[in-house]
């Protein structure tokens, strides 16, 4: 019991030196954004000169309690949750593999991959340690920004993001902001990409075929025509034939 607690107690001094970390880099918020956009000498001074640029973030549709739960933590996120669900999925995905590994060491670092992937599926924290502790020993754990589903390298292939629009006071719009998955994308260059190649295949097996039947399509044509030949001589044979019984009925 001592030492999952002390395991445990090492694991959220990660996990909180990580948030930390996160919390410290960069600024996205949309108030500096904007302070940028709308400050110095340029262009982008002018009301309306950002107006419909574009661009992307790594960015969730977040539900309302959820920001909430962020902005319990004693952080002042000025209303930006960028890399928020990461963030949150980071620690949850780290606390899940020492549940699986029941361990914090190099054993755990094993296990980060494989609960993002391939099990049954939970969504919570909860959901997956109580599936582990009950004997499950493959769990996939799909977060709040979305499926992981970590590679081999332990890269997530897949991923949200958000594509924001600067409105005409050279801020970022929230209303027009759109949200999009990258494995919808995946999954529709996919299809676009069998699609071709099915009809790459389909005209591919149409020549083969028609190649096949040329040399009986040429048969045919040059049969056809002595054919038609014969069938004229049979034809001039009756007509001449007629003409001799004519000739014997007249005698």
């Amino acid at each position: 019991m001592t030492n999952r607690g002390g395991r445990r107690l090492r694991v959220a001094a990660v996990l909180m030196g990580l948030v930390l970390l996160v919390a410290a880099c960069g600024s996205d918020d949309k108030k500096a954004s904007g302070n940028a956009a709308s400050s110095g000498s340029g262009g982008a001074s002018k009301a309306g000169a950002l107006e419909g640029v574009k661009g992307t973030t790594p960015l969730v549709d977040l539900p309302a309690d959820f920001k909430t739960k962020l902005d319990g933590q004693g952080l002042d996120n000025a209303g930006t949750y960028n890399y928020g669900a990461e963030s949150y999925d980071a620690v949850i995905v780290i606390a899940l593999a020492a549940d699986a590994a029941k361990s914090d060491g190099i054993d755990m670092a094993k296990q980060i991959n494989a609960v993002t992937r391939g099990g049954t599926k939970c969504t919570t924290y909860k959901q997956c340690s109580d599936l582990i502790a009950g004997g499950t020993t493959d769990i996939d754990y799909d977060g709040q920004s979305g499926p992981l589903e970590f590679s081999g390298n332990g890269e997530p292939t897949v991923a949200s993001y958000g594509i924001q629009t600067f409105g005409a006071d050279n801020r970022i719009d929230d209303a027009k902001t759109e949200f999009k998955t990258r494995i919808d994308e995946l999954r529709r260059t996919m299809r676009e990409s069998l699609e071709r190649e099915s009809t790459t295949e389909i005209d591919r097996m149409v020549r083969s075929i028609n190649g096949a039947f040329e040399p009986y399509q040429r048969f045919y044509a040059t049969e056809s025509e002595k054919i038609e030949a014969f069938a004229t001589k049979l034809n001039e044979i009756d007509r001449a034939a007629g003409e001799i019984r004519s000739s014997v009925d007249r005698l």
